[in-house]
Protein backbone atom coordinates (compact mmCIF):
# COMPACT_ATOMS: atom_id res chain seq x y z
CA UNK A 1 0.00 0.00 0.00
CA UNK A 2 1.93 3.37 -1.43
CA UNK A 3 0.96 6.84 -0.05
CA UNK A 4 0.67 9.14 -3.69
CA UNK A 5 0.53 12.98 -3.11
CA UNK A 6 0.10 14.83 -6.32
CA UNK A 7 -0.25 18.02 -7.64
CA UNK A 8 -1.71 20.38 -10.83
CA UNK A 9 0.39 22.42 -12.26
CA UNK A 10 1.72 24.08 -14.91
CA UNK A 11 2.50 27.79 -16.56
CA UNK A 12 -0.54 29.66 -16.19
CA UNK A 13 -0.89 28.95 -12.32
CA UNK A 14 1.29 29.61 -9.30
CA UNK A 15 2.62 26.85 -7.66
CA UNK A 16 0.97 26.93 -4.63
CA UNK A 17 -0.57 23.79 -5.37
CA UNK A 18 3.30 22.22 -5.62
CA UNK A 19 4.08 23.71 -2.51
CA UNK A 20 1.34 22.21 -0.42
CA UNK A 21 1.57 19.11 -2.11
CA UNK A 22 5.51 19.10 -0.77
CA UNK A 23 4.62 20.37 2.52
CA UNK A 24 2.12 17.29 2.89
CA UNK A 25 5.35 15.03 1.53
CA UNK A 26 7.72 16.06 4.11
CA UNK A 27 4.84 15.78 7.00
CA UNK A 28 4.12 12.34 6.50
CA UNK A 29 7.87 11.22 5.52
CA UNK A 30 7.44 8.23 7.84
CA UNK A 31 4.80 7.14 4.85
CA UNK A 32 7.44 7.34 2.16
CA UNK A 33 4.80 9.20 -0.25
CA UNK A 34 6.09 9.78 -3.62
CA UNK A 35 4.93 13.37 -5.29
CA UNK A 36 3.42 13.12 -8.53
CA UNK A 37 3.04 16.26 -11.16
CA UNK A 38 1.21 17.42 -14.06
CA UNK A 39 3.92 19.95 -15.29
CA UNK A 40 7.87 18.37 -15.20
CA UNK A 41 9.30 21.77 -14.23
CA UNK A 42 6.95 21.47 -11.32
CA UNK A 43 8.40 18.49 -9.81
CA UNK A 44 12.14 19.44 -10.82
CA UNK A 45 11.46 23.04 -8.51
CA UNK A 46 10.17 20.40 -5.88
CA UNK A 47 13.27 18.58 -5.89
CA UNK A 48 15.63 21.36 -6.28
CA UNK A 49 14.20 23.93 -3.78
CA UNK A 50 11.82 22.06 -1.72
CA UNK A 51 13.77 19.07 -0.23
CA UNK A 52 11.97 16.25 -2.02
CA UNK A 53 13.82 13.46 -3.40
CA UNK A 54 11.41 11.83 -5.98
CA UNK A 55 8.85 12.96 -7.91
CA UNK A 56 6.81 11.53 -11.31
CA UNK A 57 5.57 13.54 -13.99
CA UNK A 58 2.03 12.56 -14.99
CA UNK A 59 -0.10 14.31 -17.49
CA UNK A 60 -3.51 14.56 -16.05
CA UNK A 61 -4.75 12.98 -12.49
CA UNK A 62 -6.65 10.16 -14.34
CA UNK A 63 -3.08 9.06 -15.42
CA UNK A 64 -2.72 8.11 -11.94
CA UNK A 65 -4.75 4.89 -12.78
CA UNK A 66 -1.55 3.78 -14.54
CA UNK A 67 0.70 3.68 -11.66
CA UNK A 68 -1.51 2.81 -8.45
CA UNK A 69 -2.44 0.32 -7.34
CA UNK A 70 -6.27 -0.90 -6.05
CA UNK A 71 -6.18 0.68 -2.42
CA UNK A 72 -3.35 2.90 -2.16
CA UNK A 73 -3.79 6.07 -1.02
CA UNK A 74 -4.17 9.53 -2.66
CA UNK A 75 -3.74 12.90 -1.67
CA UNK A 76 -4.27 15.60 -4.11
CA UNK A 77 -4.90 19.42 -4.75
CA UNK A 78 -6.29 19.64 -8.05
CA UNK A 79 -9.87 20.81 -9.34
CA UNK A 80 -9.40 18.41 -12.71
CA UNK A 81 -11.69 16.01 -11.04
CA UNK A 82 -15.70 16.08 -11.90
CA UNK A 83 -18.12 14.62 -8.93
CA UNK A 84 -17.65 11.35 -11.31
CA UNK A 85 -14.11 11.12 -11.25
CA UNK A 86 -13.68 11.89 -7.71
CA UNK A 87 -16.49 9.01 -7.24
CA UNK A 88 -14.57 6.36 -8.81
CA UNK A 89 -11.21 8.07 -7.24
CA UNK A 90 -12.54 7.39 -3.52
CA UNK A 91 -13.70 3.70 -4.47
CA UNK A 92 -10.00 2.70 -6.37
CA UNK A 93 -8.30 4.13 -3.12
CA UNK A 94 -8.58 2.79 0.54
CA UNK A 95 -8.27 6.75 1.53
CA UNK A 96 -8.83 9.38 -0.12
CA UNK A 97 -7.70 13.32 0.81
CA UNK A 98 -8.79 16.42 -1.02
CA UNK A 99 -6.77 20.08 -0.21
CA UNK A 100 -9.23 22.20 -0.02
CA UNK A 101 -11.77 19.46 1.49
CA UNK A 102 -10.15 17.46 4.02
CA UNK A 103 -6.70 19.57 4.46
CA UNK A 104 -6.49 23.24 4.34
CA UNK A 105 -5.54 25.36 1.79
CA UNK A 106 -3.18 26.87 4.38
CA UNK A 107 0.12 24.53 4.37
CA UNK A 108 3.58 26.28 4.32
CA UNK A 109 7.01 24.06 4.97
CA UNK A 110 8.11 25.55 8.47
CA UNK A 111 11.20 24.14 8.07
CA UNK A 112 11.93 26.25 5.43
CA UNK A 113 10.37 29.28 5.94
CA UNK A 114 10.91 30.07 9.90
CA UNK A 115 12.38 32.26 11.90
CA UNK A 116 15.51 29.99 12.38
CA UNK A 117 15.88 29.62 9.09
CA UNK A 118 16.12 33.70 9.08
CA UNK A 119 18.29 33.65 11.75
CA UNK A 120 20.92 31.28 10.04
CA UNK A 121 20.92 33.20 7.35
CA UNK A 122 21.84 36.61 8.81
CA UNK A 123 24.45 33.94 10.44
CA UNK A 124 25.69 33.35 6.96
CA UNK A 125 25.96 36.79 6.08
CA UNK A 126 22.95 36.64 4.20
CA UNK A 127 22.10 40.31 2.58
CA UNK A 128 18.69 41.26 4.51
CA UNK A 129 16.13 43.15 2.18
CA UNK A 130 13.74 46.36 3.57
CA UNK A 131 11.54 45.60 0.67
CA UNK A 132 10.63 43.53 -2.30
CA UNK A 133 7.81 42.74 -4.87
CA UNK A 134 6.75 38.87 -5.62
CA UNK A 135 4.26 39.27 -8.32
CA UNK A 136 3.39 35.45 -7.99
CA UNK A 137 5.19 32.35 -10.26
CA UNK A 138 3.12 33.24 -13.18
CA UNK A 139 2.59 36.45 -15.21
CA UNK A 140 -0.20 35.24 -17.40
CA UNK A 141 -1.02 37.45 -20.62
CA UNK A 142 2.02 39.58 -19.72
CA UNK A 143 0.08 41.41 -16.90
CA UNK A 144 2.80 42.93 -15.12
CA UNK A 145 4.15 44.28 -18.15
CA UNK A 146 1.14 45.82 -19.01
CA UNK A 147 0.83 47.61 -14.94
CA UNK A 148 4.07 49.00 -15.68
CA UNK A 149 3.10 50.92 -18.71
CA UNK A 150 -0.19 51.86 -17.12
CA UNK A 151 -0.65 54.90 -16.93
CA UNK A 152 2.82 56.05 -17.94
CA UNK A 153 6.40 54.01 -18.12
CA UNK A 154 8.24 54.80 -14.63
CA UNK A 155 11.12 53.22 -12.51
CA UNK A 156 10.05 51.86 -9.30
CA UNK A 157 12.11 51.74 -6.36
CA UNK A 158 12.04 48.36 -5.11
CA UNK A 159 13.26 44.80 -6.26
CA UNK A 160 11.24 42.90 -8.06
CA UNK A 161 11.90 39.25 -7.46
CA UNK A 162 10.82 36.93 -10.54
CA UNK A 163 8.38 34.22 -10.81
CA UNK A 164 9.29 30.55 -11.69
CA UNK A 165 7.21 30.40 -14.72
CA UNK A 166 8.18 34.12 -16.08
CA UNK A 167 9.04 33.95 -19.56
CA UNK A 168 12.78 33.11 -20.50
CA UNK A 169 15.02 36.73 -20.93
CA UNK A 170 12.37 39.00 -19.38
CA UNK A 171 14.35 40.36 -16.86
CA UNK A 172 15.61 42.44 -19.13
CA UNK A 173 12.34 44.23 -20.03
CA UNK A 174 11.64 44.48 -16.07
CA UNK A 175 14.76 45.87 -15.54
CA UNK A 176 13.20 49.33 -17.61
CA UNK A 177 10.46 49.22 -14.72
CA UNK A 178 12.71 47.99 -11.43
CA UNK A 179 16.04 49.47 -9.68
CA UNK A 180 16.74 45.60 -9.01
CA UNK A 181 15.91 42.02 -10.24
CA UNK A 182 16.06 39.48 -8.42
CA UNK A 183 16.36 35.76 -9.93
CA UNK A 184 13.86 33.14 -9.24
CA UNK A 185 16.65 30.87 -7.85
CA UNK A 186 16.55 33.44 -4.82
CA UNK A 187 12.78 32.91 -4.11
CA UNK A 188 13.23 31.02 -0.68
CA UNK A 189 16.03 33.91 0.61
CA UNK A 190 13.89 36.87 -0.41
CA UNK A 191 10.97 35.77 1.62
CA UNK A 192 13.41 34.84 4.46
CA UNK A 193 15.43 37.96 4.11
CA UNK A 194 12.96 40.78 3.14
CA UNK A 195 11.57 42.09 5.87
CA UNK A 196 8.42 43.95 4.01
CA UNK A 197 7.12 41.47 1.51
CA UNK A 198 4.60 43.32 -1.39
CA UNK A 199 3.09 39.93 -3.10
CA UNK A 200 0.28 38.66 -4.95
CA UNK A 201 0.86 34.94 -3.87
CA UNK A 202 -1.51 34.00 -0.97
CA UNK A 203 1.41 31.47 0.02
CA UNK A 204 4.10 33.57 -0.36
CA UNK A 205 1.90 35.61 2.78
CA UNK A 206 1.82 32.87 4.47
CA UNK A 207 5.68 32.05 4.30
CA UNK A 208 6.86 35.52 4.69
CA UNK A 209 4.97 36.13 8.16
CA UNK A 210 6.02 32.63 9.31
CA UNK A 211 9.77 34.35 9.25
CA UNK A 212 8.67 37.16 11.64
CA UNK A 213 8.32 39.44 8.16
CA UNK A 214 5.69 41.88 7.48
CA UNK A 215 3.97 40.74 3.97
CA UNK A 216 0.61 43.17 2.50
CA UNK A 217 -1.01 41.01 -0.27
CA UNK A 218 -2.18 43.22 -3.50
CA UNK A 219 -4.66 41.48 -5.27
CA UNK A 220 -4.71 40.15 -8.88
CA UNK A 221 -8.04 40.00 -10.88
CA UNK A 222 -6.50 36.85 -12.56
CA UNK A 223 -6.29 34.86 -9.13
CA UNK A 224 -8.42 32.58 -7.72
CA UNK A 225 -7.32 33.52 -3.83
CA UNK A 226 -7.80 30.18 -1.81
CA UNK A 227 -7.83 31.85 1.82
CA UNK A 228 -8.09 35.61 1.44
CA UNK A 229 -10.67 35.24 4.36
CA UNK A 230 -8.25 33.87 6.69
CA UNK A 231 -5.67 36.49 5.49
CA UNK A 232 -8.07 39.24 6.46
CA UNK A 233 -8.99 37.60 9.75
CA UNK A 234 -5.16 37.73 11.01
CA UNK A 235 -5.23 41.43 10.33
CA UNK A 236 -2.78 41.28 7.25
CA UNK A 237 -2.71 44.14 5.14
CA UNK A 238 -4.59 44.09 1.31
CA UNK A 239 -4.38 46.27 -1.45
CA UNK A 240 -6.95 46.49 -4.29
CA UNK A 241 -5.98 49.31 -5.93
CA UNK A 242 -5.43 48.95 -10.04
CA UNK A 243 -2.61 50.72 -10.97
CA UNK A 244 0.85 49.39 -10.09
CA UNK A 245 2.13 52.80 -9.03
CA UNK A 246 -0.97 53.79 -6.67
CA UNK A 247 -0.13 49.97 -4.86
CA UNK A 248 3.48 50.82 -4.25
CA UNK A 249 2.22 54.17 -2.97
CA UNK A 250 0.17 52.54 -0.51
CA UNK A 251 2.34 49.97 0.48
CA UNK A 252 5.12 52.30 1.25
CA UNK A 253 2.26 53.82 3.16
CA UNK A 254 1.44 50.74 5.17
CA UNK A 255 4.66 49.68 6.24
CA UNK A 256 5.37 53.06 8.12
CA UNK A 257 3.07 51.40 10.39
CA UNK A 258 2.75 48.01 9.97
CA UNK A 259 -0.55 46.51 12.01
CA UNK A 260 -0.35 44.20 14.36
CA UNK A 261 -1.24 40.55 13.00
CA UNK A 262 -3.02 37.68 14.41
CA UNK A 263 -1.16 34.29 14.59
CA UNK A 264 -2.30 31.90 11.92
CA UNK A 265 -2.26 28.16 13.47
CA UNK A 266 -0.30 25.53 11.16
CA UNK A 267 -2.27 22.38 10.58
CA UNK A 268 -1.70 19.33 12.20
CA UNK A 269 -1.20 16.09 10.69
CA UNK A 270 -1.33 13.78 13.49
CA UNK A 271 -5.01 12.43 12.88
CA UNK A 272 -3.96 12.48 8.94
CA UNK A 273 -0.94 10.10 10.24
CA UNK A 274 -3.21 7.83 12.46
CA UNK A 275 -5.48 7.53 9.90
CA UNK A 276 -2.67 6.21 7.14
CA UNK A 277 -1.07 3.98 10.21
CA UNK A 278 -4.44 1.80 10.68
CA UNK A 279 -4.89 1.57 7.11
CA UNK A 280 -1.44 0.15 6.21
CA UNK A 281 -2.05 -2.24 10.09
CA UNK A 282 -4.70 -3.56 8.45
CA UNK A 283 -3.92 -4.04 4.87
Amino acid sequence: MNVYVYSYSGHQYELNRLRRCACICKNLAEFKPLLCTSDFRAGAYAKDNLGLEKYVNIDVIQNLATMMEKNDILIYDSDEAGKELEDEIKEFTSICLKVGVDIPYELIDTSIFCENQKNKNKKNNKKQSETALFFGDSNNENLLEKLCKKPSKQKYDIPLLMGHYFYLGSEKDFSEFFDKIIDEEEYINTILNTKFLLTTNENAVLESLNCGNCPVLFLRPDIDYKFLSAIKEANIPIIVQKELGDVIDKFKIIIINYPKIKKLKHFDFAKIKEKIQIQKNNF
